[in-house]
């Protein structure tokens, strides 16, 4: 199931990740926006106030986690546990649901791998999103 962003918070999200790509893009003299692009401005976002917590278990089971997470997650995510890839998981639907501010905030409080595994996963999904926008050439 592809999930789509038909939520307001992340649409305006959207469409200020676009400008901010267009302006990365302008500043550095790049002919095109690839999703290397994509992923050093969430990148910015993301690190820009890093916070250190534990990772702790939060109990999920695999069997919460979805066929469509497969789809979503990085490649390297597939060997992880089931918990790892819930808490990934949960993050994409948390900026999915209330905007990408809310997804970097959580995220930051899921410790380093769970912040670089949603940072690898969202940037896929905005790059398409953006693509499929028409805000990339």
């Amino acid at each position: 199931m592809e999930q789509k962003f038909e939520h307001s918070a992340l649409d305006k999200d959207v469409e200020r990740l676009a400008a901010e790509v267009q302006t990365y893009r302008a500043e550095r003299g790049l002919d095109k926006v690839d999703e290397m692009t994509i992923k050093s401005v969430i990148k910015s976002k993301l690190y820009h106030h890093p916070t250190v917590v534990n990772i702790q278990n939060d109990g999920k089971v695999a069997s919460q986690i979805q066929d469509a997470s497969a789809q979503t997650l990085p490649d390297y995510l597939q060997s992880e546990s089931p918990e790892i890839k819930l808490k990934v998981e949960e993050l994409v639907e948390t900026t999915l649901h209330h905007g990408i501010s809310q997804g970097i905030e959580k995220a930051r409080k899921a410790g380093p791998f769970i912040l670089d595994a949603y940072h690898d996963a969202l940037t896929a999904k905005l790059y398409q999103e953006l693509k499929d926008r028409g805000h990339l050439k």
